[in-house]
């Protein structure tokens, strides 16, 4: 076991909570040790909680900088659940203005979540920032969108989440 893991579940923790600094402090330790390890997993999962918790503190352009990296690594794993990043992808285009994509993401989101089995976090900031934002796309006429992108295959997924954001 990777010295990594403890510091990625206190930060999971943290973050679930809403304590977005702890959650900061944590995963940049985590990051420093994954990278003395040369643990790309760990690598991976700091940066995405790094990511969330720099969305959630509103600046979106440290969270965009860190996303392409990420997908293209849970996308080359052929990661199962990769659906927190991808919607962070997806929040990160609204806020940008790309709303159409950000509901098409969030289409196939919801799509392969439900073949996967996969759940939300229960009450997590992280989930109601996916949730609020999902519905307001939803209540503002991005409901085709939404239904378009719940057809797209999960490589298409990972493409679009990347153009999403650029």
């Amino acid at each position: 076991m990777t010295a990594a893991i403890p510091l990625s579940n206190l930060a999971d923790i943290a973050l679930r909570r809403g304590d977005l600094t702890e959650a900061r402090r944590l995963s940049n330790e985590q990051l420093a040790v994954a990278r003395a390890d040369d643990d790309d997993l760990n690598v991976a999962d700091a940066c995405a909680r790094l990511a969330w918790t720099a969305a959630l503190e509103g600046n979106f352009d440290e969270a965009r900088r860190l996303l392409p990296q990420l997908l293209r690594i849970l996308s080359e794993l052929g990661a199962l659940h990769p659906f927190p990043v991808l919607a962070l992808a997806a929040i990160i285009a609204a806020h940008c203005g790309r709303r159409s994509d950000a509901a098409k993401v969030f289409g196939a989101i919801a799509a392969h979540r439900a073949r996967t089995g996969a759940q939300w976090w229960h009450d997590s900031v992280v989930t109601r920032a996916i949730v609020d934002t999902e519905q307001a796309l939803l209540e503002s006429g991005y409901a085709p969108s939404h239904e378009e992108g719940r057809k797209l295959s999960p490589e298409e997924m990972f493409e679009l989440a990347l153009r999403a954001i650029a």
